[in-house]
């Protein structure tokens, strides 16, 4: 009989101790949740904080008149179009492509445009250069134009 409380008193000793290693988990658990939920609400107020300046910046685009008047454009306005509308554009005398046949050319008549050789092959890199495209643009416009005229 002794031997069989003995187990008993084992056994329930053990599984005393998982009780309390259980209670422990549960308590770090417990401390994990609140240190995350802690963080998560901190997130939270630093996203809602973000999420107002975008707004507030969104607003700043819509209530500019330049974007208004791009946006309520045309679609399918050039680009000479484009950068006659903008109030510090610099350009004023440029002339859009697709009416070139209909306005004469005068010396005031300026072709302005980028020319990117960055992504020319390698091997024809030295051989090109932003002038050559230059002169090669201006010699076609002029074909073209005493062609029409």
């Amino acid at each position: 009989m002794v031997e069989i409380i003995r187990i008993i008193y084992d056994e329930v000793k053990s599984l005393r101790e998982i009780v309390i290693k259980q209670q422990n988990t549960i308590n770090d658990l417990c401390n994990q949740h609140k240190e995350t939920r802690s963080k998560l609400q901190t997130f939270k107020t630093l996203m809602t904080e973000k999420l107002k300046q975008i707004y507030n910046q969104l607003d700043t685009i819509r209530n500019n008149p330049i974007f208004n008047n791009y946006i309520n454009a045309s679609s399918n306005r050039s680009y000479t179009e484009i950068m006659r509308t903008l109030s510090n554009s610099s350009p004023r005398n440029i002339v859009s492509i697709s009416s070139i046949e209909t306005i004469l050319s005068t010396t005031t008549d300026i072709l302005y445009y980028t020319i990117n050789i960055f992504k020319m092959a390698n091997e024809n890199f030295d051989k090109i250069s932003a002038n050559t495209i230059k002169m090669a643009i201006e010699n076609e416009v002029r074909t073209t134009i005493t062609q029409t005229n």
